[in-house]
């Protein structure tokens, strides 16, 4: 939230942003040299920094992130493919001005298909009808499918 990212004309408002992402409790911190553990770290950075050395912005209130196309697994042990980056919240900084916080969290491609066919209503459904949390969890069920 230092250096604001080049957004376009009329959406100063996302200049600026922090991002966050929960892990479990158990998540093996103190194994991060190990691929199956450092992955949602490495690319909390990737994205932190994508602004920057891209010239670009992180897309407004809501935007998916897909690792490559056809999106490949995001790490080693999971079958994730996607990131979700949604503004649940914001912060005001010592100048006054709003910042927004984005929640970084690992999705299926499944679910990034049924945002770009439907909506964000219907993701977010989905992820209310198979409870999701917004954590980062490796073997959670696919809210992207039938049902």
């Amino acid at each position: 939230s230092r250096t604001p990212m080049q957004v376009p004309p009329g959406e100063d408002r996302w200049a600026l942003a922090e991002l966050y992402m929960q892990l479990p409790g158990d998540w093996p911190i103190d194994q991060l040299h190990d691929p199956r553990w450092n992955w949602p770290l490495r690319w909390l950075v990737k994205i932190a920094n994508y602004p920057r050395v891209h010239q670009t912005w992180l897309g407004g209130g809501f935007t998916i992130i897909a690792n490559g196309d056809p999106p490949k697994p995001l790490g080693p042990n999971t079958r994730m493919t996607c990131w979700m980056l949604y503004a649940s919240d914001s912060l005001q900084r010592s100048d006054g001005r709003e910042v927004p916080i984005y929640r970084v969290t690992p999705i299926y491609t499944e679910e990034r298909d049924l945002e770009s066919r439907e909506g964000i209503p219907a993701l977010m459904r989905a992820f209310e009808r198979h409870s999701v949390p917004f954590i980062v969890d490796i073997d959670r069920p696919n809210a992207g499918g039938p049902g």
